[in-house]
């Protein structure tokens, strides 16, 4: 029963591991209640792999994981590069010239 409920967890962290457009998390953010973290990040950064996967493995390990505490947190990464996001990343005062050097985690 205990690897059933992995798996299940497993499957609902990947597939809220999803990529999403800007104005749709936009969308979420204003009917739901829930909290959001939100990973920014440039696809384009000096980083391995843009510095995205460490820093999704550390929020799932940090947060993501603590289901008991955290379970109704919702978790998005974002191309800040991305037309759609553009108003999103105004909003959380993301600073693009910055994710160049590193992602930037914002909670809402």
């Amino acid at each position: 029963m205990k690897v059933v409920g992995l798996l299940l967890l497993s499957t609902l962290l990947i597939l809220s591991f999803a990529e999403q457009k800007g104005t749709d998390i936009q969308n979420m953010l204003a009917k739901e209640r829930s909290t959001f973290i939100i990973l920014f990040y440039d696809p384009k950064a000096d980083l391995p792999n843009n510095g995205k996967e460490g820093a999704v493995a550390e929020i799932q390990e940090k947060i993501l994981s603590k289901q008991d505490e955290f379970r109704d947190y919702k978790f998005f990464t974002l191309d800040a590069t991305d037309f759609d996001a553009r108003d999103l990343v105004d909003q959380a005062h993301v600073d693009v010239e910055k994710l160049k050097h590193h992602p930037v985690v914002a909670a809402a």
